[in-house]
């Protein structure tokens, strides 16, 4: 993985605290790879632009999905 690249924004005015706490981080990553996690739920392609949609599938089930991944 590349490095990541931290750079400062400075803007115009006299207030040098918040200079320097406003940070931009940038860090070049790979594309994301398929794990066909979400396979299980019904979905269909609604355009390329757009994406895919779920119908039937609800936040709840997604965030327990997501905690049954992490235990």
């Amino acid at each position: 993985m590349a490095p990541s690249v931290v750079s400062t924004v400075v803007e115009s005015g006299e207030n040098t605290e918040a200079k320097n706490s406003i940070k931009i981080i940038t860090a070049a990553r790979q594309p994301l790879e398929y794990r066909g996690k979400l396979d299980e739920f019904n979905s269909f392609d609604v355009t390329p632009v757009i994406g895919r949609e779920f119908p039937n599938a609800k936040l709840v089930d997604w965030l327990e999905l997501q905690t049954l991944m992490n235990s």
